[in-house]
């Protein structure tokens, strides 16, 4: 494959508070060097917040579909940590960018790039790379002690806070405007109202989530689930995947803190406990199948008009 002479400059800037300015420190340097080089540059791609954990995202993965296409010949970087600071990412994409027979340089780091085939080198970029993991192992670590501490502490853990509640001095506050609609989902849903029936309404009424989008099931439902709607914190609920993110369908951790009062209440228990019932019983109805099989007469009878395929059968199950 014959490649397009040129550079793109591959940035990112991580999720542990790091200032948003470093990109544009990045891509200047990068710039930089490609003019000393005479490299013309054909594209930069930068991931903002985004750990250096992660195997993937969003930015580098459309540049290494550029790569692959054969444009471009060289990547050019701030330094190897800016790429990545998981060992086993660095060195397959390192594998891959030696199998297109694309160079990367590291501005910063001159012995970066070189032929892994010699041992020196190997060495070099593997202790490199092994620093870089443990130095993102080793913060992780604080980070999530720290988050522990303002836990049993009663303190908010961080991101945006439910619905109904603000942000004071560390801890949850009511927000009442907020919370006259938490107030409302919940007396909705344990009146016997279903998932459409209160999305319908407050759409209607112009309510939106937190973030500011319309409500959906997922919404709702985490809502619905939410103990800090009586006081009660829990963190560390849902355990870390590798790259720090939260997996919340994973087995719960044996170290969850869980404490009670640790937050001013929008919802009695007496409802909250109602709604958690119904959800209970909702999930068992709609875990089970039919009885029998069922009997579709127009299957087989019905084809598309414009490409005579015929018309596939889908099965709507019921909302919580």
């Amino acid at each position: 494959m014959q490649r397009v002479h040129g550079a793109f400059i591959s940035a990112r800037y991580s999720t542990d508070n790091q200032n948003p300015d470093s990109i544009e420190v990045q891509v200047t340097k990068c710039r930089e060097w490609c003019h000393q080089n005479n490299i013309p540059v054909l594209g930069i791609y930068a991931d903002e917040a985004t750990s250096g954990m992660k195997d993937t995202r969003t930015q580098y993965e459309v540049m290494m579909q550029q790569l692959r296409l054969g444009i471009a010949d060289t990547v050019v970087i701030y330094d190897q940590s800016r790429m990545f600071r998981k060992m086993t990412a660095w060195f397959a994409f390192r594998d891959e960018l030696t199998a297109m027979g694309v160079n990367v340089v590291s501005v910063t780091q001159p012995m970066i790039g070189k032929d892994l085939r010699d041992p020196t080198n190997f060495l070099t970029e593997g202790s490199m790379a092994l620093f870089n993991q443990i130095w993102a192992l080793q913060s992780r670590q604080k980070t999530m002690e720290k988050m522990r501490f303002m836990a049993r502490n009663g303190q908010h853990t961080g991101g945006i806070p439910p619905l109904g509640y603000q942000v004071v001095d560390g801890h949850l506050e009511i927000q009442e405007e907020e919370a006259a609609i938490v107030r409302r989902i919940f007396h909705e849903y344990a009146s016997g109202k279903s998932y459409r029936d209160i999305i319908a309404g407050l759409n209607r009424d112009g309510i939106r989530t937190k973030r500011g989008n319309a409500f959906g099931s997922n919404s709702l439902h985490d809502m619905l689930h939410n103990e800090k709607y009586i006081g009660i914190l829990t963190y560390g609920g849902a355990p870390y995947r590798e790259d720090g993110t939260r997996n919340t369908h994973g087995k719960p951790s044996e170290n969850v803190i869980r404490i009670e009062n640790a937050s001013p209440a929008i919802i009695d228990k007496e409802v909250f406990e109602a709604v958690q019932k119904r959800l209970s019983e909702n999930k068992r109805q709609q875990g089970g199948r039919p009885p029998k099989k069922r009997e579709y007469p127009l299957k087989g009878r019905v084809f598309c008009g414009e490409c005579n395929s015929a018309m596939t059968i889908s099965i709507s199950r019921g909302e919580y």
